[in-house]
């Protein structure tokens, strides 16, 4: 079936898999390039004792492997957003499009109920008598009595279809449902996002997000303090590097800005 002839809910279970396959592309790439710089470091002190051209060499490739670990694990952490966005998509996906079959059973009973009404008072205006369903009078002896035998199924194809819907919805704003009647796309084996897991990521990037705000907000004062020409020689800021912590702290500021844009909202 071609993207153009699915639904919804098709298109974001694609997105699923190809967010989560990026993510699991630049992991390999990551653990690939820590494994190959932990045994370079591991091999150097022979690899020198047995090539002096080695002591060249080495600390190239060892700073190339650290390059790539940076480069892994910033795209590492990118990816993981795009699963959770995309993750976020399919769960509005999927939600979204239950909402026609709730809304037609929440018609369905309202027109019962009218009908019910005006039934009642047509009887009324036809004998010239009241009537009192008979849930009225088990509500008088038992407590509210709103179900008769016609309504219960209508009742109860409207609450099968609430509370899965209620449970999305939930899960959307970050929050654990008052009733978890969770869907089987998103709970069992054939959840495409399973709630717990869900749940888990998006409380995580909330901390990872708080962390970084309060972070930034570190790094923005150190900046204003090296801007404004304090010197602290208690902690070796000289004025001849001065210019060099500026350079870093405005580097560290531009990756918190970067993380907390794409930070989840």
């Amino acid at each position: 079936m071609g993207l153009i002839n699915k639904t919804p809910v098709e298109k974001a279970r694609a997105e699923v898999g190809k967010a989560r396959e990026l993510l699991a592309r630049w992991e390999a790439e990551q653990g690939s390039a820590q494994a190959e710089l932990a045994d370079l470091q591991r091999r150097a002190g022979d690899d020198v004792l047995d090539d002096p051209d080695a002591a060249l060499r080495l600390p190239r490739a060892m700073g190339e492997l650290r390059d790539r670990i940076d480069v892994a694990e910033r795209a590492t952490v990118s990816a993981r957003q795009r699963v959770t966005v995309a993750e976020r998509a399919f769960i509005a996906a999927d939600a979204d499009s239950r909402e026609p079959a709730v809304a037609a059973a929440r018609k369905a009973l309202a027109d019962f109920d009218a009908k019910t009404v005006r039934l009642v008072e047509q009887l009324k205006a036809h004998t010239g008598r009241d009537y009192v369903l008979a849930e009225v009078l088990d509500s008088l002896r038992y407590g509210p009595q709103t179900i008769t035998r016609h309504r219960l199924p209508l009742e109860r194809a409207l609450e099968g279809m609430e509370q899965p819907l209620n449970a999305l919805r939930s899960l959307l704003a970050g929050e654990q449902p008052a009733v978890p009647a969770y869907p089987d796309t998103v709970w069992g084996p054939t959840a495409v996002v399973p709630a717990p897991a869900y749940l888990a990521s998006v409380e995580r990037q909330a901390q990872a997000a708080h962390r970084n705000r309060l972070e930034r907000e570190k790094v923005v004062a150190r900046i204003a303090e090296l801007e404004s020409g304090v010197v602290e020689y208690e902690t070796g800021r000289f004025p001849d590097n001065i210019p060099r912590l500026l350079e870093q702290e405005r580097e560290r500021l531009r990756n918190l800005d970067e993380a907390l844009a794409q930070a989840p909202s």
